[in-house]
């Protein structure tokens, strides 16, 4: 008896992307790799590599319907891994932050994958599938926030420029094809892990969160914000007030 085709589906496969580079890596190792795209993206770049690809918002639930089944007709019920890469990026501080552009990024980022969990579960419990959920930092989605600047008024305002070179930086990352296929290896294990790290500096990072104390965190931040300069701006206002 020939062994079952395994099918993949990657959620926000946008061109130049992590989505991308793990549909292409799930092809080539030999899975059925499906695609979803949101629908102003081009599918160009995935028309070449002849991939399957369907237009798909995470945030409806009547779009995931509609999907699904044309999914189904594609596995016949079948769904071994479900990868849950759509996401995008809000960065603000949190005494500016626009509420409704937060509840945006979570409609996305968190309610996007538990809608997707929630509508194709009977899939990959039939295949006794898994389930990804990715957290990455050179991705496409920062893109979005490189315009963002702070409102002139802020009360972190003496940091705009700080501000700024944070949202338009280039983090050092791995390859995104190089972190797509250290993903794709675990996933396709016997027994993949709960947790994975892959990708620059993450042992370092792993390391600092899992033996150190979370005040780490305070002084690291502290230092590449610049906070000292803050610091300094509103001791020297409220002097000037009082004198």
């Amino acid at each position: 008896m020939s062994e079952r085709q395994k099918y993949a589906l990657v959620t926000g496969c946008g061109q130049g992307g992590i989505g991308e580079a793990l549909v292409l890596e799930y092809k080539r190792r030999g899975l059925y790799a499906i695609a979803t795209l949101l629908p102003q993206e081009s599918s160009e770049h995935l028309d070449q590599e002849k991939i399957t690809w369907f237009r798909l918002d995470v945030t409806k639930d009547e779009s995931i319907l509609e999907f699904k089944e044309n999914l189904f007709d594609i596995t016949g019920g079948y769904l071994d891994i479900l990868v849950n890469n759509a996401g995008i990026c809000y960065t603000m501080t949190a005494v500016d932050t626009n509420v409704s552009s937060v509840e945006r990024m979570f409609d996305v980022n968190v309610f996007g994958p538990m809608r997707m969990v929630h509508h194709f579960h009977s899939m990959l419990i039939k295949s006794s599938g898994t389930i990804i959920i990715s957290g990455e930092v050179g991705t496409n989605i920062l893109k979005g926030d490189q315009n963002r600047e702070l409102p002139p008024d802020s009360h972190f305002a003496p940091l705009a420029s700080e501000f700024k070179q944070h949202v338009q930086r280039s983090p050092k990352t791995t390859s995104r094809f190089i972190y797509a296929g250290n993903v794709v290896t675990q996933s396709l294990k016997a027994s993949p892990p709960a947790w994975f790290w892959t990708g620059s500096a993450t042992r370092i990072i792993w390391f600092l969160d899992t033996f150190t104390f979370r005040t780490i965190w305070d002084y690291i931040f502290w230092s590449d914000f610049n906070f000292g300069k803050l610091q300094k701006a509103h001791t020297s206002k409220e002097s000037d007030k009082a004198r």
